[in-house]
């Protein structure tokens, strides 16, 4: 069952939504119905649900107020809001906060259907990515960069090739190779690529310097001329002159 909570101060609408998604044949069980944003608050944490209907305008704490304290809380419960405002700035605001729907009062049954089975799915595909997640924790990421070490000298290295090899999200790499390396993905690919090319060049005497630039993942000799350089203040021929 999808654990659910309505959070709107009028009761009818309420009591309404609930018979409405629970009719929806999704299995979604109301867990807790709450008429304020402070209630609402502790709700979330004590129920955990999986799926939150939030009301925008109501009296203390109003309902973006609501879902950014319970984002910073790191909840990964789908929300969706069911208003009667059709405001651009309340709409924007929600996209910031990573509200998954924002809807309009009165909203029908197959479009409440619809909706319903996208945002927990998009609830399942966050609980998944926060397992994986957990998996690779920044202790543990030696992983993420020793494969990206076997792989310098292939040039399709990159957050999609990652993300085939590791099941994690764009976003979920970026955070573990920037705790890692304190560089982004982008940087560190280049760096170590670099590196790689520095030991080339001192120790692979009769390559020529195309040869390298594909054995460090360039596909361009010209730009691996122009990255080396950039990087290291020199060019390639001059790192191998100083090491004849």
């Amino acid at each position: 069952m999808i654990r659910t909570m309505i959070v709107d101060d009028e009761e009818n609408i309420r009591y309404g939504l609930k018979r409405q998604v629970e009719s929806l044949n999704l299995d979604i069980q109301v867990i807790a119905l709450v008429d304020n944003g402070e209630v609402a608050l502790e709700a979330v944490q004590k129920y955990h649900p999986e799926l939150l209907f939030m009301d925008i305008n109501m009296p203390g704490m109003n309902g973006l107020e609501v879902i950014k304290k319970i984002r910073e809380l790191q909840h990964m419960c789908s929300i969706i809001i069911i208003s009667g405002y059709d405001d651009f700035q309340f709409a924007k605001e929600a996209i910031r906060q990573k509200v998954d729907f924002y809807l309009l009062k009165p909203v029908d049954d197959d479009e409440l259907a619809e909706v319903c089975a996208q945002a927990i799915d998009n609830y399942q595909k966050r609980l998944l990515e926060h397992n994986l997640l957990k998996q690779y924790q920044p202790n543990d990421s030696a992983d993420l960069l020793a494969y990206i070490q076997n792989h310098l000298d292939d040039p399709t290295l990159d957050y999609d090739s990652l993300q085939n090899s590791f099941g994690l999200s764009r976003s979920s790499i970026s955070k573990l190779i920037k705790q890692a390396t304190n560089q982004s993905l982008n940087e560190y690919i280049t760096n170590q690529r670099i590196d790689l090319a520095d030991a080339y060049l001192k120790n692979q005497k009769n390559a020529a310097i195309k040869q390298i630039a594909l054995m460090c993942g360039f596909t361009d000799p010209l730009y691996f001329s122009r990255v080396y350089k950039k990087i290291r203040g020199r060019t390639p021929n001059s790192t191998r002159e100083e090491n004849l």
